[in-house]
């Protein structure tokens, strides 16, 4: 767990995933957290990210459980409240290129409030403790203002635009 005044990350080990895919209730409960609504402003992005749980994040959390940190979502959670506000996460550990995308997302009702930017800031720490990682790319879609200011904040640079959005790009030789 990462934690910061404010907020807590938590790493979702396998268990905690089997519970999230169940429901969110069951997780909550398990984590002894209190309920939460989690309104998101991509409707359709909740509905991917249960897909993902399923085809993506248990079968890679159960194939890496000495690294599991790294191909699993961390929960952000409000202190204060003890409410799960949204999720973080990589693509896993330092590719060929010493690489690893990020993803997050937080509740609409915390848009603006730098939770994102408080989030992105402490998993990258410690990411970059890994001796093997370079760099973090974030790619966000056309139009995300919000979340390019959360990436700009975070220390991260434009890198140049993909297929529906663009890349920013955050490398260990700019946090040291």
């Amino acid at each position: 767990m990462l934690q910061s005044i404010k907020l807590s990350l938590i790493p979702m080990k396998l268990h905690h995933l089997q519970l999230l895919a169940e429901s969110r209730e069951k997780l909550e409960k398990h984590l002894t957290l209190n309920p939460s609504e989690l309104e998101l402003s991509d409707p359709d992005f909740l509905k991917e990210f249960n897909e993902s749980i399923t085809s993506y994040l248990l079968p890679q959390v159960a194939a890496h459980p000495d690294t599991f940190e790294w191909y699993t979502n961390w929960l952000i959670v409000e202190k204060k409240t003890q409410v799960i506000i949204g999720g973080i996460g990589v693509s896993g550990l330092p590719d060929e290129s010493a690489q690893t995308m990020m993803g997050y997302f937080v509740d609409k009702n915390f848009e603006g409030k730098g939770v994102a930017t408080q989030a992105v800031k402490l998993l990258t720490r410690w990411l970059f403790q890994n001796e093997n990682l370079q760099s973090i790319i974030a790619d966000i879609p056309s139009g995300h203002v919000g979340s390019q200011r959360v990436l700009e904040k975070a220390n991260f640079e434009f890198s140049g635009s993909i297929e529906d959005g663009h890349r920013w790009t955050l490398s260990k030789a700019q946090i040291h």
